[in-house]
């Protein structure tokens, strides 16, 4: 069985689709889609996957059936859980070519085998359910981490298609892994409680601009959108995040936002930006 230790803190068990953060020792389930994905961006850290490979690897023969909004929200689903274990801006996507884990995150891959010592991470040791079971033996092997490009890009997803006819169809194949499990994390991922406690609402009269500081104004967010070919016209709503740094901001962009339906895409902008402080 293996467990990936991703960063120095977080564990990834793909085998039952587990994140942990061990330091507070905060736990996440993925959704199976979700968790193949992870699990393929990982084992090619720093190389672009592409969307169709994702898709036939998160949901195999099925794949053919999977729209482009399908797989948006499986890949917003990942990001989202990654943030809450404290994994912030790992997936980055590169225009009309896929997406990939970031090149500079630390990664070892550990191969739990059965033997009589308890086994560790590093400095943190690996809890067991049961003291009566089994103790493992981690054989690591790491991953170097590269250096990163001075060379900013802009990046972007693909935008979405609206396909009715093509979306239920794909609802009605996958219903057995999403009938129940869709509406619930749209409830968590999308309630008023959630946005008021982590974004800041700015001021803004033609969409709807969230932030989770104050560090760029609405004018300098609706520059940065422009640059980005986001448009800031007809009550949009955009959530607005940069890194400590600056050199990477992330928006969510929706055309369609409410309790019962969301269209959004994400767009990532890297590097050395013009028009960023």
């Amino acid at each position: 069985m293996q467990c990936i230790l991703i960063g120095g803190c977080v564990e990834f068990t793909p085998y039952n689709r587990i994140l942990k953060n061990t330091k507070t020792n905060k736990k996440l389930k993925l959704h199976v889609p979700a968790s193949l994905c992870f699990e393929r961006l990982l084992s090619n850290q720093g190389s672009v996957v592409p969307q169709d490979t994702l898709i036939l690897c998160g949901w195999g023969e099925k794949n053919t059936a999977v729209s482009s909004n399908t797989y948006y929200q499986c890949i917003l689903h990942l990001r989202k859980n990654l943030a809450l274990v404290g994994l912030d801006n790992v997936i980055e996507t590169v225009p009309r070519h896929g997406i990939m884990f970031n090149h500079n995150a630390e990664i070892i891959f550990n191969t739990i085998t059965e033997e009589k010592e308890k086994p560790t991470f590093g400095n943190y040791a690996r809890e067991s359910d049961d003291e009566n079971k089994p103790a493992y033996h981690l054989v690591s092997t790491k991953i170097p981490v590269q250096e990163e490009s001075n060379d900013g890009y802009f990046t972007s997803t693909a935008e979405e298609k609206n396909t009715g006819s093509g979306k239920k169809l794909a609802l009605a194949i996958i219903a057995g892994v999403f009938a129940v499990a869709l509406p619930l994390i749209f409830m968590h991922l999308h309630s008023t409680d959630d946005i008021n406690d982590k974004y800041i609402k700015l001021a803004s009269d033609k969409c709807t601009i969230f932030a989770t500081d104050n560090r760029f104004s609405a004018t300098e967010i609706k520059g940065l959108m422009d640059k980005a070919g986001l448009q800031c016209l007809n009550k949009e709503t955009v959530f607005f995040t940069a890194s400590p740094m600056q050199s990477r901001l992330n928006f969510i962009y929706c055309t369609v936002y409410d309790k019962n339906q969301q269209n959004c895409r994400s767009v990532t902008l890297i590097g050395k930006i013009k028009g960023a402080r």
